[in-house]
């Protein structure tokens, strides 16, 4: 089975510069941490987003769950196009890894 972790952080200081919406995400879902001797919002991203209640720090990254977030964005992209390029213009960093785990979801005889 594949699996996929993803753990993105933006700078105190950068957050101001993004647009409405990714601010609007960041804090009702990214929780503040030091990295470095510096100020950051950071969160790992899922996409199963917890049912009941916000958790600080764990994002939802489907679509569906970002679909409230639109203000400010480019015409045409979602937050997760902006989250896209943001992260190549390394306006936002990302830590990522996926795996293999070489289990089978489904066995046949």
């Amino acid at each position: 089975m594949y699996h996929s972790a993803e753990y993105i952080m933006i700078s105190n200081k950068r957050l101001p510069t993004t647009p409405k919406a990714f601010q609007n995400y960041v804090l009702k879902f990214f929780k503040k941490v030091k990295f470095q001797g510096k100020n950051y919002w950071a969160a790992f991203l899922t996409i199963q987003s917890p049912k009941s209640s916000v958790i600080k720090g764990i994002a939802p990254s489907h679509n569906v769950d970002l679909i409230e977030f639109k203000e400010d964005l480019p015409k045409g992209k979602n937050l997760n196009d902006w989250m896209m390029q943001a992260i190549k213009q390394k306006i936002i960093f990302s830590f990522s890894q996926s795996w293999d785990d070489g289990c089978l979801e489904e066995l046949s005889d």
